[in-house]
């Protein structure tokens, strides 16, 4: 009798085992298959929206002035003045061009963050968190920076994501 418990026992590990197996590599291939779909392409290039604000990050790091080795980053950012409105074309490309004396504020030969305030057209339906995107870019491709809006879906079947910016150059 023991025997024939031990076998059922050992049957139904077995079993679970396979079934918990099974869970996994669908979940796996289901996220291997959104990963494709987002990067072949799904994500959306978002026209009319306006760019309400833009603020420049700037990374710096201090080091300390007894020689040590230590160093501590800090973080200043200002306002871009916009000296006019910004609103995507029907590509989600767009022109911020940084005022030449706020531009000479940014080291040269460093990168930058430049954080967005994105305002959709009504027609737009996506659900998102927040209404910001950020991008890294090189002082020394600016002050002028063509860029573009992109709207990345948190999954394939959904209006909820985030805004995203890539310059011209990466697309």
């Amino acid at each position: 009798m023991k025997a024939a418990n031990q076998k059922i026992i050992c049957a139904v590990f077995i079993l679970l085992a396979l079934m918990s197996f099974q869970t996994i590599a669908q979940e796996k291939t289901k996220t291997e298959k959104e990963r494709e779909i987002i990067g072949s392409g799904f994500e959306k290039k978002i026209a009319n929206a306006a760019i309400t604000k833009a603020v420049v990050v700037l990374t710096q790091l201090q080091i300390s002035s007894d020689g040590e080795s230590t160093a501590k980053t800090e973080k200043a950012q200002f306002d871009v003045i916009l000296k006019s409105r910004i609103v995507t074309n029907k590509e989600g490309e767009f022109i911020i061009n940084i005022p030449i004396d706020q531009f000479n504020k940014i080291p040269e030969t460093t990168t930058f963050e430049l954080k967005l305030k994105i305002k959709p057209s009504k027609e737009f339906v996506g659900i998102y968190k927040t209404d910001e995107a950020v991008i890294k870019l090189k002082q020394s491709a600016g002050p002028k920076y063509e860029l573009i809006l992109i709207w990345i879906p948190d999954a394939v079947k959904t209006n909820k994501g985030t805004f995203a910016v890539s310059s011209r150059a990466q697309t």
